[in-house]
């Protein structure tokens, strides 16, 4: 999975005052394991909500499947907000902590702490509306966590290893949803207490993230060394110069169409495997948990290759040009998908092209990050903005989609538009010039 090279120490040499952009020595084998459990710890706890966990609770709290859509996507979007806004300005307030205990450390204590109270609650809501307020708190302690753990690519991680450990995270991303939906499936099919839809991934998953809290490397800065926090620095903090960093900037606009494309083939897959294949809930989960399983398999298989030769080669953007071609090619099998052998089809390429893009894209934005040494965690913060905005756009644009002809359920028309979607963010990759 990762290079363990002897002599190779658990924790970089680093002076504890310095801010150099990337480390001299490789990240251990000890310390790349632990960081990518860490994000599949992540994972674990808030991408299966947003996989199928939090669609299960919004059908189990709403009258009827077209509420229950309208809801998703509400929630959903707030949430994405959320994260958007909070993204940049905790990065600025960690790349400016001078705390003994480190400058990241604190941070992803308090988020994921924070983030699991909140998934209790989010599986005891009574309500619709206290089930939003619940997913809102969600997203605003995992913006914490996900800040940090973005953070750790540029101050930790050199280029050599970086399509490596961007491939294994993307596989975690994919991995480990599946088990959210096993307990979906269990709580639903056994009648079990709905909170424990969110609690047994979330202490799960956050237990592996403070593991690596405790473990990881950081750095404790000077008060005399860090930017002043104040209103303006804090508004500084959503900003980076599209002229002064052409590349980060194209790199972010080719983000946010994929990651527009994913959120609306992310989201709705259950509903979409409900009204062509399993109208029943609980059919729905089981079909879904198959297609997880054997695309987990492909993705990991498709990561492995594509990252390892991304760092042999040096190269990240055919990874994501043949990534991008063939999210075009699945979701259009998917919108003309009315059995289940295109549908299968479809899913299976769906997940080499995840496995193919996500194992480079994250070491491509490494790369081209501005100011790493010292705006490292806003930097990251301000690429998660390309992620979370589709987070609002997406659930608000898929109902409009769906509605044209009138019956609520076009998956043609949402399919095609992601496929559209997916080749404009294609083309902006052409345009970064520092990273071949």
């Amino acid at each position: 999975m990762v290079d363990i090279t002897p002599g190779t120490t658990p924790f970089p040499p680093a002076d504890s005052h310095t801010t150099t952009a990337e480390p001299k020595a490789r990240v251990s084998g000890l310390i790349a394991v632990l960081f990518i459990l860490a994000w599949g710890g992540a994972y674990l706890a808030v991408i299966t909500p947003v996989s199928s966990t939090l669609a299960v609770r919004i059908s189990q709290l709403a009258p009827d499947q077209v509420h229950a859509s309208q809801w998703l996507g509400l929630i959903m979007g707030v949430g994405a907000a959320v994260t958007m806004v909070v993204g940049p300005v905790m990065g600025f307030l960690s790349d400016n902590t001078t705390v003994r205990w480190g400058r990241r450390r604190p941070w992803l204590w308090g988020g994921s702490l924070f983030t699991l109270v909140a998934l209790v609650f989010l599986g005891l809501a009574p309500t619709l509306f206290f089930a939003a307020l619940a997913w809102w708190a969600v997203s605003l302690g995992a913006a914490v966590v996900t800040m940090v753990l973005n953070a750790f690519m540029p101050d930790w991680v050199p280029a050599e290893q970086r399509g490596r450990v961007s491939a294994w995270i993307g596989i975690a991303q994919q991995c480990v949803p599946l088990i959210g939906i096993y307990v979906a499936q269990i709580v639903v099919s056994q009648n079990l207490p709905n909170v424990l839809l969110f609690l047994v991934p979330g202490v799960a998953g956050f237990a592996f993230v403070i593991i690596f809290a405790l473990a990881m490397p950081d750095r404790v800065i000077k008060r005399e060394d860090v930017s002043r926090i104040n209103p303006l620095n804090l508004l500084k903090s959503f900003w980076f110069s599209p002229r002064k960093y052409p590349d980060f900037a194209w790199a972010w606009v080719g983000r946010f169409f994929m990651a527009f494309m994913f959120q609306l083939y992310a989201v709705y897959q259950l509903y979409f495997i409900m009204a062509r294949f399993a109208p029943d809930l609980g059919e729905a989960l089981s079909l879904q948990l198959l297609i997880g399983v054997v695309s987990v398999i492909v993705i990991a298989v498709a990561a492995h290759f594509s990252g390892w030769w991304s760092d042999r080669s040096g190269r990240r953007k055919t990874g994501v040009y043949l990534g991008s071609g063939l999210f075009v090619v699945a979701m259009v099998m998917h919108a003309f998908a009315y059995d289940l052998f295109w549908l299968w089809a479809a899913s299976v390429i769906a997940s080499v092209a995840i496995g193919v893009y996500f194992a480079v894209d994250l070491a491509l934005v490494t790369d081209v990050l501005p100011e790493a040494d010292t705006r490292g965690a806003n930097g990251m913060g301000i690429f998660t903005m390309a992620n979370q905005l589709p987070g609002i756009i997406a659930p608000l644009a898929a109902p409009v989609l769906l509605a044209i002809g009138g019956s609520g359920e076009n998956y043609i028309a949402l399919w095609i538009a992601a496929a559209l979607i997916a080749v404009v963010g294609a083309l902006t990759v052409t345009r970064i010039k520092s990273v071949r």
